[in-house]
């Protein structure tokens, strides 16, 4: 992937838009270069305890130093209306929705964090590679092993950059 240009003011100040064709991480979309870093517009789906969890995390991003790239949380998605109040309180998030194929019908989302019962991973990693988004994924990628490799082959078709999150491993 090309590196982000840090000389260009945009429309948005020190902000300018970055498209050359794979959006860096696997898909068409353009990324915002704001401070000399690429913007990744995230989605959240599953706002329960691991979704705000992210969140927080995402909020404390600017603690971190000589990242190439910084998250944006702008939308997410849960069945649980109550919960996505929670969710209000982030200026960025500008989508709330209860159908997450919603977000994954969002060209200016970049990313999805999946965060769900194990019951529902592998439908929604599969759906979310078809849309041809880059999947961040809790674990288990399967409910068992036939399930795992379902999500596997569902990769294997995708541009999409895969990581499974493993939050907190030395929290006691």
């Amino acid at each position: 992937a090309r590196e982000p240009s840090r000389d260009h003011e945009g429309a948005h100040g020190d902000c300018s838009r970055r498209g050359d064709g794979k959006g860096g991480l696997g898909h068409g979309s353009s990324r915002l270069v704001h401070r000399g870093m690429e913007t990744v517009n995230v989605g959240i789906i599953g706002g329960g305890l691991m979704g705000r969890e992210m969140a927080s995390a995402f909020g404390r991003w600017c603690a971190l130093q000589d990242l190439p790239m910084e998250p944006r949380l702008v939308a997410v998605a849960d069945t649980n209306a109550e919960v996505l109040g929670w969710f209000e309180k982030i200026p960025s998030v500008t989508m709330r929705v209860t159908d997450y194929h919603d977000i994954l019908a969002n060209k200016d989302v970049d990313v999805c964090y999946v965060a769900v019962p194990h019951a529902f991973h592998e439908q929604i990693y599969s759906d979310v590679l078809a849309a041809g988004k880059d999947l961040l994924a809790e674990k288990p990628f399967g409910v068992d092993l036939a399930a795992a490799e379902r999500i596997v082959s569902a990769i294997k078709r995708s541009d999409s950059f895969v990581r499974c999150s493993s939050e907190f491993p030395f929290f006691p």
